[in-house]
Protein backbone atom coordinates (compact mmCIF):
# COMPACT_ATOMS: atom_id res chain seq x y z
CA UNK A 1 0.00 0.00 0.00
CA UNK A 2 1.07 3.62 -1.02
CA UNK A 3 -0.09 6.36 0.99
CA UNK A 4 2.02 9.60 1.85
CA UNK A 5 0.00 10.51 4.67
CA UNK A 6 1.28 8.54 8.09
CA UNK A 7 -2.01 8.20 9.75
CA UNK A 8 -3.77 7.36 6.89
CA UNK A 9 -0.77 4.38 6.54
CA UNK A 10 -1.06 3.92 9.66
CA UNK A 11 -4.70 3.27 9.97
CA UNK A 12 -5.54 1.37 6.74
CA UNK A 13 -2.64 -1.31 7.31
CA UNK A 14 -4.04 -1.76 10.83
CA UNK A 15 -6.79 -2.39 8.98
CA UNK A 16 -6.23 -4.59 6.83
CA UNK A 17 -3.74 -7.01 9.22
CA UNK A 18 -6.77 -7.20 11.57
CA UNK A 19 -8.68 -8.69 8.22
CA UNK A 20 -5.67 -11.19 8.39
CA UNK A 21 -3.58 -9.15 5.24
CA UNK A 22 0.22 -9.16 4.89
CA UNK A 23 1.02 -5.69 4.06
CA UNK A 24 4.25 -4.42 2.60
CA UNK A 25 3.56 0.07 3.37
CA UNK A 26 5.79 2.75 1.49
CA UNK A 27 5.06 6.35 1.58
CA UNK A 28 5.76 6.73 -1.94
CA UNK A 29 6.75 5.89 -5.46
CA UNK A 30 10.38 6.19 -4.52
CA UNK A 31 9.81 3.67 -1.26
CA UNK A 32 7.64 1.18 -3.38
CA UNK A 33 9.16 1.14 -6.55
CA UNK A 34 11.97 -1.35 -5.18
CA UNK A 35 9.71 -3.47 -3.33
CA UNK A 36 7.67 -3.49 -6.60
CA UNK A 37 10.63 -4.92 -8.45
CA UNK A 38 11.77 -6.66 -5.37
CA UNK A 39 11.18 -10.89 -5.70
CA UNK A 40 8.74 -10.30 -2.34
CA UNK A 41 5.13 -12.18 -3.42
CA UNK A 42 2.55 -9.15 -4.15
CA UNK A 43 -0.81 -9.77 -5.29
CA UNK A 44 -2.35 -6.15 -4.87
CA UNK A 45 -1.24 -2.57 -5.16
CA UNK A 46 -3.54 -0.22 -3.39
CA UNK A 47 -2.27 3.39 -4.06
CA UNK A 48 -3.42 6.77 -3.27
CA UNK A 49 -3.67 8.65 -6.69
CA UNK A 50 -2.11 12.33 -4.94
CA UNK A 51 1.17 11.13 -3.90
CA UNK A 52 4.54 13.37 -4.42
CA UNK A 53 7.30 12.99 -6.97
CA UNK A 54 5.10 9.63 -8.81
CA UNK A 55 1.36 10.00 -8.95
CA UNK A 56 -0.82 7.01 -8.35
CA UNK A 57 -1.72 6.17 -11.72
CA UNK A 58 2.02 6.57 -12.81
CA UNK A 59 3.18 4.36 -9.96
CA UNK A 60 0.70 1.90 -11.40
CA UNK A 61 2.08 2.46 -14.79
CA UNK A 62 5.84 1.55 -13.66
CA UNK A 63 4.55 -1.48 -11.61
CA UNK A 64 3.35 -3.18 -14.39
CA UNK A 65 6.45 -3.05 -16.26
CA UNK A 66 8.34 -5.75 -13.67
CA UNK A 67 4.79 -7.76 -12.46
CA UNK A 68 2.08 -7.23 -15.57
CA UNK A 69 -1.03 -9.10 -13.79
CA UNK A 70 -0.78 -6.89 -10.51
CA UNK A 71 -4.32 -6.19 -9.55
CA UNK A 72 -4.10 -2.29 -8.64
CA UNK A 73 -6.61 -0.23 -7.02
CA UNK A 74 -7.46 3.41 -5.75
CA UNK A 75 -8.66 3.22 -2.35
CA UNK A 76 -11.82 4.71 -0.34
CA UNK A 77 -11.91 3.80 3.22
CA UNK A 78 -15.29 2.80 3.45
CA UNK A 79 -14.85 0.14 0.79
CA UNK A 80 -11.67 -0.74 0.96
CA UNK A 81 -11.73 -4.02 3.05
CA UNK A 82 -14.49 -5.50 0.69
CA UNK A 83 -12.56 -4.22 -2.45
CA UNK A 84 -9.11 -6.02 -1.08
CA UNK A 85 -10.96 -9.27 -0.67
CA UNK A 86 -13.22 -9.23 -4.22
CA UNK A 87 -9.71 -8.38 -6.01
CA UNK A 88 -7.46 -10.98 -4.30
CA UNK A 89 -10.14 -13.57 -4.37
CA UNK A 90 -10.89 -13.74 -8.00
Amino acid sequence: MVEDDATARSIISDALQDLGYNILTASDARFAIPLLQSTEAIELLISDVILPHVNGRKLVEMARVSRPTLKTKPFALDTLGAKVRAMIER
